[in-house]
């Protein structure tokens, strides 16, 4: 008999091997890895998906991301083999724009199968492969590390694959005085300016924050993302999560004003020109000034947004920006 298993991007998991999760990329139904090991694998795995996103083009599959999806069993019923082609048949991860994969690892056979859809930017052979750099940690059961590793190489592969030219501006040619729509860096594109490692939801060219407060209100930010999607719609875009943005920096130019600046960036990174459920908040510390901009069909409107960051006007008064981003994230869901 077979039981409803996920919610999230994963809906359905075969008959014995069921067990309910959230928003994940990950499906360990045996409990093979520990809570933080597979919270690490979805970390990293959720990178690929972001990593490969191409968020500037106006076509929604070429801008879309690659899903991602390992399941982790002791032993298939049957074969893997069959197994998991079945699985990426039957849980339509991305039918529209055809751009999952699904690796398959059995423990007890040390047997693994991969399966695509048509549009991912690796082959199967590329995607084995990458797969097999793995071989040593899977050999001697480090499952956790193993997969971590094969996440970490498929992006290495997908950014060489992809040249220079494309990929993400890592290192700032300079860091002015004073921000305006051309020079604030993306967070997406260029996220080393922003004080982060990889694409992210928060921008801080001026370090205001700490390096664990950025990661921290990150996290808050993407739970934005994952909350608001509705993973069982066959539309894409009422699927899709919030891209929510927060930029926070300590001077504006002289030139121009926040209310110009937020809807500019807004049009210019066209982070969600797709579905247009995105919206950023901008803070400029100096002058303890904000501005909000959103695209048409975020849930909550423009007020309400501006409502939910006033819940946090006594920390930003008293310097406390962390604790306010992290709140104002927490307060929008």
């Amino acid at each position: 008999m077979e039981r409803k298993a996920f919610t999230g991007i994963i809906l359905h998991a075969p008959g014995i091997y069921d067990k309910l999760f959230s928003s994940s990329y990950i499906c360990d139904p045996d409990g093979v890895l520990t809570k933080e090991e597979r919270n690490n694998v979805n970390n990293q795995l959720r990178q690929i998906e972001m990593r490969t996103r191409q968020d500037g083009n106006s076509d929604m599959c070429t801008a879309k991301g690659v899903t991602p999806v390992i399941v982790l069993v002791r032993r298939a019923r049957g074969s893997i083999h069959d197994m998991i082609p079945a699985l990426l048949n039957k849980w339509n991860l991305d039918n529209t724009c055809k751009k999952d994969f699904i690796i398959g690892y059995a423990t007890e056979s040390r047997d693994y199968h991969v399966a695509r859809n048509d549009r991912g930017p690796l082959t199967y052979n590329e995607l084995k492969d990458v797969f097999l750099t793995q071989k040593t940690l899977l050999k001697n059961r480090q499952y956790g590390p193993a997969l971590e590793g094969f996440a970490r190489q498929y992006i290495s592969k997908f950014e060489s694959m992809r040249g220079p030219s494309d990929g993400a501006t890592t290192t700032p040619l300079y860091v002015p005085d004073e921000w305006d729509e051309n020079s604030m860096p993306n967070p997406v594109t260029e996220y080393s300016r922003c004080g982060m490692d990889g694409p992210s939801f928060i921008c801080d060219p001026d370090s205001v924050l700490s390096k664990e407060q950025r990661v921290g209100v990150n996290n808050q930010l993407r739970q934005i993302e994952m909350r608001t999607r509705q993973d069982g719609q066959s539309d894409l875009c009422a699927a899709k999560g919030v891209t929510p943005i927060v930029i926070i920096f300590k001077k504006i130019k002289s030139t121009t004003s926040l209310d110009k600046i937020t809807p500019a960036l807004m049009s210019k990174w066209s982070l969600d020109n797709s579905c247009k459920k995105d919206f950023i908040v901008a803070y400029a510390t100096e002058s303890k000034n904000f501005h909000i901009a959103r695209n048409d069909r975020g849930p909550l409107t423009s007020n309400e947004l501006k409502q939910v960051f006033l819940t946090q006007k006594a920390p930003l008064k008293s310097m406390d920006y962390g604790l306010a981003l992290e709140n104002f994230a927490k307060e929008y869901m």
